[in-house]
């Protein structure tokens, strides 16, 4: 039981997440504002899909401190 606390503490953005849990995506959307997230037909790391509380799915690229727009999907 020791060794949960010690790993616990050794995280604690754990408790973080119990305070103030992750708003869900379809929350977000509802809300008027973008996703993002990654997808396995992309695998490059820094390409993103990000998808609009219309609807709307483009495949996104951040580079240079701004997002680049790849395709729209």
């Amino acid at each position: 039981m020791q060794s949960e606390h010690k790993m616990l503490d050794d995280f604690p953005i754990e408790e973080g997440l119990k305070n103030n849990p992750i708003t869900a995506p379809s929350e977000l959307l509802q809300s008027g504002i973008d996703i993002y997230y990654g997808d396995d037909r992309y695998p490059h790391p820094e390409m993103l899909i990000r998808e609009s509380p219309d609807g709307t799915k483009t495949l996104v690229k951040f580079t240079n401190d701004a997002w680049q727009v790849i395709k729209i999907l």
